[in-house]
């Protein structure tokens, strides 16, 4: 399969289309594409996505002899009128029927993308302007017409970075049992597939998080977090710091006159560890600091420094002690 001078193989178009493409036919298309044939391509393809081929009887030879007199008679690919490259695509689908079984026999408006990061941290630039850093192991879902659907769906943990368009283009992300709903906004989810709870900490603007299905949202602000009990169905909403809930992307914790509770539970959630109080008067204990790159070695060695207590290490758990 090839382009002879230049004008599209449509059959070779259906199979890029469809993901069914050889790399070296994908290089063809990708470079016919480049040769000035965007626009020739996005028409293509939209008649492809939204086209139904099991409910079409087509003469295919009539079909192609058409489009090929209508080319000759141009003497151009550039002159072919759009009604021309829709015809041609459509005959291409009814040729390769198998490619159009993956959706079902029915009409859809824009197929569904999908990113995983696999062992480091990934940066996506959407196409409404908005950026998303997800975690490793995190998976994220979404409309290929994003821009005028701006739907996520995420499992695993992701900071989102909302582009404000205006205020009837919501920016909506879905996390197991939430929805959360913003217009312009920063912010972090975690919903991490084996854990039964879900986070969502405000770093700026408002986002409104309800459960799906529900017509009660809760509003977050700047410096707020809920947790969301899958199995219990209930939110605990905090207003405790939320720079540590991104510790994944700054690599940096801020305790500002943190109590005990509050250093024990983001040590836990940013090194992977059971932190357990077993002293007196706990309450009384307020930390201010910060570490950047630390080890857990480290902070543990300047938190018994600072706070005048001792903390014991034992595998995956430490122990914060009153010093005998």
């Amino acid at each position: 399969m090839h382009f002879e001078n230049n004008i599209p193989d449509y059959e070779l178009l259906a199979k890029y289309l469809a993901g069914e493409a050889s790399a070296e036919e994908t290089g063809l298309v990708e470079a016919w594409i480049n040769d000035g044939n965007q626009e020739e391509f996005i028409n293509i393809r939209a008649v492809w996505i939204a086209s139904d081929s099991s409910s079409r009887e087509f003469d295919v030879d009539k079909a192609f002899n058409s489009v090929n007199t209508r080319i000759a008679k141009t003497g151009s690919r550039r002159r072919l009128n759009f009604l021309s490259i829709a015809a041609a695509a459509i005959v291409l689908i009814i040729t390769i029927p198998l490619l159009i079984l993956r959706f079902g026999g029915k009409t859809t408006e824009s197929q569904m993308l999908s990113f995983i990061s696999q062992d480091s941290v990934a940066k996506i630039s959407m196409g409404d302007g908005s950026l998303l850093t997800l975690n490793s192991g995190s998976k994220i879902e979404y409309s290929e017409d994003f821009v005028n659907n701006r739907k996520v769906t995420l499992s695993g943990e992701a900071y989102f970075e909302v582009a404000h368009i205006d205020n009837s283009h919501k920016f909506t992300v879905e996390a197991k049992e939430l929805e959360i709903t913003v217009v312009g906004t920063k912010f972090n989810v975690k919903a991490i597939e084996s854990s039964d709870i879900v986070e969502v900490s405000v770093t700026e603007g408002i986002v409104k998080v309800r459960q799906k299905d529900s017509g009660d949202y809760i509003e977050l602000r700047i410096g707020e977090k809920v947790s969301f009990n899958t199995n219990t169905g209930e939110f605990i909403k905090d207003s405790a710091s939320t720079v540590n809930d991104i510790y994944w992307i700054t690599k940096k914790i801020v305790f500002d006159n943190a109590g005990l509770s509050e250093v024990a539970s983001t040590l836990s959630s940013v090194y992977g560890v059971d932190v357990n109080i077993d002293m007196e008067n706990s309450d009384s204990l307020r930390l201010n600091t910060s570490f950047e790159n630390n080890s857990l070695d480290e902070v543990i060695k300047i938190l018994e420094l600072t706070l005048d207590i001792k903390i014991v290490k034992s595998g995956n758990s430490i122990s914060f002690r009153n010093v005998e």
